[in-house]
C-alpha cells in the first residue's frame, strides 16, 4: 500500500497527504488464531458498522452511514435472492434447506467422526449438526466461533488406540520446535502418515494436519464442497 501511494502523482494540492493519512488507518481483517489467550476481533462481532458516506458534490461530507457489517453476517444476495454461491440456476437457499446432497455426504460423516467440536462459521454452515442432516443457512457466524475457539482439536493418532486433544497454539508450537519432525514431507503434508501410518507423534503433525483439523471444526470443508459441486 505505502509503495503505491508513494508513486502516484495527484492533480491537486494536499490530496496525496490525504491518501497517506488514509493508508495509515487501513487495515486487513485478521487476527492470529493461533495465540493462547485469541478472542475474536470486535470488527467480527459488531452485527452493523459504521461508514462516512461519500462526498456531495459541493465537496461536503455526508453524514456517517450505518449499515449490516458484511464480516458478521455475509449474505450473497442476487436480484434479491439468498443464492447457493451466487448461481441463479440453483433454488433460493433458505433456512428451511436441509440433508445433504450426496457430494457432501462423506465431507459431514468424515467431519462427524474425527471431531466433535464443529463450529458452523461460514458461508455454508451447518446448524443442528447430525450424522445424516444439516441446514445450509448461507451466512457467516461469528459468535460460535468466539464461543468455541479456545477448545481443543481432536487428533486422532494411529499410535494404538488414542486420541489426543490440544490447542491449536500447542500443535504449532510443538510442531516448529527444534528437531520435532524428521523430515521436511513430513512437515508440511499428510501424504507420508496416510502412506504409511507412523509409530509416533513426529510423523502425523504437520502444518496440513493442523489446517485440516481446522477445516474440520470451522466447517471450511462444505465450502469446498460446494464449490466443487456449483
Amino acid at each position: 500500500m505505502k509503495e503505491v501511494i508513494d508513486e502516484l502523482t495527484f492533480p491537486f494540492g494536499g490530496e496525496k497527504d490525504q491518501w497517506v493519512k488514509e493508508r495509515g488507518r487501513w487495515r486487513l481483517p485478521s487476527f492470529d488464531w493461533a495465540l493462547p489467550d485469541v478472542v475474536v476481533p470486535d470488527i467480527l462481532l459488531n452485527q452493523s458498522i459504521s461508514i462516512q458516506g461519500p462526498k456531495k458534490a459541493e465537496g461536503t461530507s455526508t453524514t456517517t452511514l450505518i449499515k449490516e457489517n458484511p464480516l458478521y453476517r455475509y449474505q450473497l444476495i442476487v436480484n434479491g435472492k439468498l443464492l447457493r454461491m451466487g448461481d441463479d440456476s440453483l433454488k433460493e437457499n433458505k433456512m428451511s434447506d436441509s440433508g445433504p446432497n450426496q457430494e457432501l455426504a462423506h465431507f459431514l460423516a468424515c467431519a462427524y467422526c474425527l471431531t466433535s467440536i464443529v463450529v458452523p462459521m461460514f458461508r455454508h454452515k451447518q446448524r443442528g449438526i447430525t450424522k445424516n442432516t444439516t441446514d445450509f443457512s448461507g451466512f457467516t457466524n461469528a459468535e460460535l466461533l468466539q464461543a468455541n475457539i479456545h477448545s481443543k482439536i481432536t487428533v486422532k493418532v494411529k499410535v494404538g488406540t488414542s486420541k489426543s486433544y490440544h490447542l491449536v497454539c500447542d500443535l504449532v508450537y510443538r510442531l516448529l520446535s527444534p528437531k520435532y519432525t524428521l523430515t521436511y514431507r513430513d512437515f508440511g503434508n499428510t501424504i507420508s502418515s496416510n502412506q504409511k501410518p507412523p509409530a509416533s507423534w513426529q510423523g502425523y503433525l504437520s502444518w496440513e494436519m493442523i489446517h485440516d483439523s481446522l477445516h474440520l471444526r470451522c466447517r471450511l470443508a462444505l465450502v469446498d464442497a460446494s464449490a466443487k459441486q456449483n
